[in-house]
């Protein structure tokens, strides 16, 4: 009997492939840069940015993730989700009124309510396991996210009530009410529940792209 226990190429084969792969590598990297560029020439042509300014598309969730670490690490977490809720509930009331200024300050704010208002979802999961045991981890993790589908399937339709009868300020109006709902709830909850265990620093893990 026999088998094929290898097989390999040649080297001047092998280098001919890694030549290959870094090309295609450099060929999908510059048409990245030529979208973003043509993507930074529409938004300045669009918001009229004036000349000798530039406009940097990124992404801040690292420094963001690396905050709330750190408040998480030194503060009871309904500390943290209060503020951070009482936060996005006032970003979005100035937001109501930005359009009628500028559009570079609504997009500001709106960029701003998101870095608050998105990790506020697994902040409130976190609080949730502190105060689970093992067996009952599994079990809170299906009702959390039923009761996230439910608020993803109720939530636009309210939100498309509060449109209807506000006009376009309606959707901020909306999650400005939501958050200061949430807001208030996590004061009240703070007095009603002492707190009986605290993430240390050490257990706080920074977890980003």
């Amino acid at each position: 009997s026999f088998g094929v226990t290898r097989l390999g190429y040649p080297a001047q084969n092998l280098q001919s492939v890694f030549a290959r792969m870094r090309a295609e590598r450099e060929r999908i990297a510059r048409g990245y840069r030529s979208e973003g560029k043509a993507a930074a020439q529409k938004i300045r042509a669009n918001l009229g940015v004036p000349e000798g300014f530039d406009v940097i598309l990124g992404n801040g969730s690292d420094e963001i993730i690396s905050i709330i670490a750190t408040a998480v690490a030194r503060n009871d977490r309904r500390a943290v989700i209060m503020v951070m809720a009482a936060a996005a509930a006032l970003v979005a009331c100035v937001s109501i009124f930005a359009a009628q200024i500028s559009v570079m300050s609504l997009i500001g704010l709106m960029a701003l309510f998101g870095a608050i208002s998105l990790p506020i979802h697994s902040l409130i999961i976190a609080h949730a396991n502190d105060h689970l045991d093992k067996n009952q981890i599994l079990g809170a993790a299906g009702m959390l996210v039923m009761f996230y589908g439910l608020g993803s399937i109720a939530g636009p339709v309210v939100a498309g009530l509060f449109m209807t009868y506000f006009g376009a300020p309606g959707f901020m109006i909306f999650m400005a009410s939501v958050y200061g709902v949430m807001a208030v709830y996590a004061i009240w909850r703070r007095g009603q529940r002492t707190l009986e265990g605290k993430a240390k620093a050490g257990d706080v893990l920074q977890a980003g792209p």
